[in-house]
This record gives structure tokens, sequence and C-alpha cells, in this order.
């Protein structure tokens, strides 16, 4: 960036006042430091957190794609928040104002989609799906499946064996 060559210098100079230790090194690496800080707050404002979701696409982009690809791991928000270097309630409002449902509905509507298709077409018994797309217990995963779905998981799997059957 436009400012690699003064950041590059404040830090050689950091780097210089430790190895050296000349008298009040600790002084002056403490002051240059600050200046560094300083310096980095003022001309990179990516590295504070945004307050509107939309000002950082990118780290919500990854949390979606994150969910998506590991809906079978045992997830909670405290987890979610700590992976991504954000707190739990910047993640659930940028996230909600991003895609139009919380971190946690999303993963669980992830979970219940890919345990929809396993249902149509597997013959696994419903507490073997229920815990291979991440449910730790087969009534929330039941529960959780018919708010998405309107029908249980054993009616899914009769409909589809009906279909079968025709």
């Amino acid at each position: 960036s436009a400012y690699f060559n003064e950041l590059f210098h404040m830090l050689a100079y950091i780097e210089r006042e430790e190895s050296e230790r000349k008298p009040f090194w600790r002084t002056a690496f403490l002051s240059e430091f600050d200046k560094f800080i300083v310096f980095i707050s003022r001309h990179m404002p990516l590295i504070s957190l945004p307050h509107k979701s939309d000002s950082n696409p990118n780290i919500l982009s990854s949390v979606h794609l994150y969910l998506r690809s590991q809906y079978t791991d045992d997830i909670i928000l405290e987890k979610l928040s700590d992976y991504f270097f954000l707190s739990k309630y910047y993640l659930s409002h940028a996230f909600k104002e991003k895609y139009g449902i919380s971190p946690m509905l999303f993963l669980n509507k992830c979970r219940c989609e890919n345990a929809h298709k396993l249902l149509i077409t597997t013959s696994h018994s419903i507490a073997q799906i229920a815990i291979s797309v991440g449910f730790n217990s087969i009534i929330h995963f039941s529960r959780t499946y018919k708010k998405f779905y309107n029908v249980s998981p054993t009616q899914t799997r009769r409909t589809a064996r009906l279909s079968e059957n025709k």
C-alpha cells in the first residue's frame, strides 16, 4: 500500500531498539510502538470492526460459507463468533441483516436440508441421519425439521417411499 514504506521503517526501528537494547531502549520501543498503533488506526480503517454489515461483506460471506460446509460440527454462537473474531451480538445482527436469518437458524436450515436429502435417498435410520447432520438430539432434530418442512422426518420418508413404489 501507499503506507508500506512508513510502516516498514517504524517496524525496523522497533526491531532495532529491541535487538540493540541501548539505554532507555524500552522507552524508545514503546514510544515508536505507540506511533505505529496510532498510524494504523488512522490509515487502516479496515482493522476496526464495521458498524454496518454491508461494509465488510467478506467476513459475513465467510461465516455463511463456513456454516454451509461445517454444518455437521458442534457449532454454537460463541464458538462461531470466536472463530471469526467477532462479538456474538455483532455477528447475529449483521448476519441477519445481510441474509434475513440468524446464523444459528441458518445452521439448522442447512442441517435440515441435508437431512431431507438423506431421508429421501438413503435407508439410514432417522437417528443416524440426525446425528450425521449435526443434531445432538433426535427430538430437537424432529422439531426443527418440522418447522422448516411442516412435516416430520418420518412423514418425509414415508412420502418418498410411496413415490418410489408408484
